[in-house]
């Protein structure tokens, strides 16, 4: 129904918002806005904050295929890095992630505040979606 669409679009609707919007939304210090642009994921938005004593990546999108194509990325590319799993948060036209370490906690906080989902991969690129 409209309530919940309403709910929804203003709860951790982002799509084509600025990553300093989603990072204000977040409670998050001294944003920086990330200049450099990958050659291999598109996104509308990103820049980094500091929340709690954690360095956050924000990043925001102009479509739902946009994040989607971003997110395969990061859970397939991330581990071979990192060696490790990691975690995310989620929600429409917005991305959250520790931007050092891919932690839980971080992805946890973000949902928190902003709605969404929590995203954890595992080593071997796999993705599980927890509430």
């Amino acid at each position: 129904g409209g309530a919940v669409w309403y709910r929804s679009a203003h709860r951790d609707g982002y799509l084509d918002g600025s990553a300093s919007t989603v990072a204000k939304a977040l409670g998050c210090q001294n944003f920086a806005v990330r200049r450099q642009r990958s050659s291999l994921a598109q996104f509308h938005d990103q820049g980094t904050c500091a929340l709690g004593t954690s360095t956050v990546q924000v990043t925001t999108f102009s479509s739902a295929g946009e994040q989607q194509a971003y997110t395969i990325l990061m859970s397939s590319l991330a581990p071979v890095y990192l060696k490790h799993g990691g975690a995310y948060a989620e929600g429409t036209g917005w991305v959250v992630a520790d931007d050092v370490s891919l932690s839980r906690t971080v992805a946890v906080s973000a949902t928190k505040r902003l709605g969404g989902t929590v995203r954890e991969f595992s080593a071997t690129g796999t993705t599980t979606a927890k509430s």
